[in-house]
């Protein structure tokens, strides 16, 4: 039975261990530091599809923003920041 219960341990650390390598690889294509030989996509492909999802991000956050209600400072607050801006000029 323990030998049963080393195989199972010794299978779940492999199955971890492949995890990590896999997950570095991910990051590592994501990256561009390496190329991935099982895409049938070209280097051109690849970068078109990157600027699209950057623009469905920007558009996506465009979004989210015009969703979220805006609070107005209270005038004080706001005198108060525009003074310190004369006071302390950049």
């Amino acid at each position: 039975m323990a030998d049963v219960g080393m195989s199972v341990q010794r299978a779940q650390d492999k199955t971890e261990t492949m995890k990590a390598r896999s997950q570095a690889l991910d990051e590592l294509i994501d990256a561009g530091t390496l190329q991935d030989v099982t895409s049938d996509q070209t280097k051109v492909e690849e970068e078109l599809s990157k600027i699209k999802s950057s623009g469905e991000v920007d558009e996506e956050l465009k979004i989210l923003k015009q969703q979220v209600p805006v609070k107005k400072k209270p005038e004080k607050e706001e005198a108060q920041e525009h003074s310190n801006d004369r006071a302390h000029p950049r």
